[in-house]
């Protein structure tokens, strides 16, 4: 969903998608961080205007209902004269299932009974901790991320991240002391050839989404 650097201070936000709706990634005033489904509890329409920011409150355009960054219902107009006895508790934004991070990638599920992100990640663990574990500070996100939208099938994107590496920033990440992935040629940059017996990892992220 997004990187715990995106959202170092109290009330800092960022809007991802999960499939295709919106998520608020956000940090409450106890600095705890929850992913919320971006549509209002009364008429579903999305509550944050920005793609990032820092706010306490998240308001509704269309009713005036207002959610913490927790969120929690604050309020609406007319509260008690237009819904009675209705239970704020049972009127904040929808959260995701479980939220998690691994070295500060925060990943959001929406299936309650999805195992814990360790054990979900597999051996695929092991591949992040030699890419993001080698700094005992972690990472830093710097900058907005780009977005690009590709008229392709999910076939370019494979071919273009797994085994084009013509690109130097794709060589980069395993340019990491003298491990290579299993089968790969050596190469000046360290990077992966498109030939030469060289495996590639796929991983699908059904439940867990980062």
């Amino acid at each position: 969903m997004a990187h715990e650097s995106e959202i170092e201070a109290k009330g800092d936000y960022v809007v991802r998608k999960i499939g295709e709706d919106n998520f608020i990634v956000s940090r409450d005033e106890a600095g705890a961080v929850h992913v919320l489904f971006d549509a209002c509890r009364h008429r579903g329409v999305q509550v944050c205007r920005s793609d990032s920011g820092n706010t306490s409150h998240f308001r509704c355009p269309y009713h005036g209902w207002t959610y913490g960054t927790d969120g929690k219902l604050v309020g609406a107009p007319l509260w008690r004269d237009a819904f009675g006895g209705m239970s704020k508790e049972d009127n904040g934004l929808t959260a995701a299932a479980r939220v998690d991070s691994f070295h500060g990638l925060i990943f959001a599920t929406l299936d309650p009974t999805a195992p814990p992100l360790k054990e979900y990640l597999g051996g695929m663990a092991w591949y992040m901790d030699l890419l993001f574990g080698l700094d005992g500070e972690g990472m830093e996100i710097l900058g907005a991320p780009q977005r690009f939208v590709v008229d392709a099938n999910w076939k370019s994107g494979a071919d273009n991240f797994s085994g084009d590496d013509y690109h130097h920033g794709h060589a980069a990440p395993f340019r990491v002391g003298d491990r290579r992935l299993p089968g790969a040629v050596p190469r000046k940059h360290d990077g992966l050839p498109h030939s030469g017996g060289t495996r590639a990892l796929v991983v699908l992220l059904d439940g867990w989404r980062p």
